[in-house]
């Protein structure tokens, strides 16, 4: 497990956009002839998770904060927690989250990550 943990000062994810799918765990070998062969790249499946958060300007601070210093740039690891299970899985972010302001005092973002 990782050394970071994901902020607990954060919101659940906002609902109906919480996402869950997984890497394709195969690679396709086509032939010249006949019937190609599938074989898999990976001996586990990883997940991909995506989600939008509802964010105060605290909550805002904190998550530019963690992207920024804490995961490096959105370079590093980090413990999350999966909001149906409770599974703790580490991820990095697919991309750095950014944010978008909705309304006064409200922003928005938008989180993807990959599970290590």
């Amino acid at each position: 497990m990782a050394n970071i943990d994901w902020p607990a000062g954060l919101p659940e994810p906002r609902v109906g956009t919480f996402a869950e799918s997984c890497v394709s765990a195969y690679a396709d070998d086509k032939a010249e002839v006949g019937a190609g062969r599938r074989r898999k790249r990976f001996t586990r499946t990883l997940a991909k998770f995506s989600f939008d958060l509802v964010l105060n300007a605290t909550q805002k601070a904190l998550l530019v904060g963690f992207r920024d210093a804490v995961t490096d740039g959105a370079v590093l690891t980090f413990n999350w927690v999966h909001p149906s299970t409770g599974s703790i899985y580490e991820v990095r972010f697919s991309e750095p989250p950014g944010t978008k302001h909705v309304a006064v005092g409200t922003w928005t973002a938008s989180v993807s990550l990959d599970e290590i």
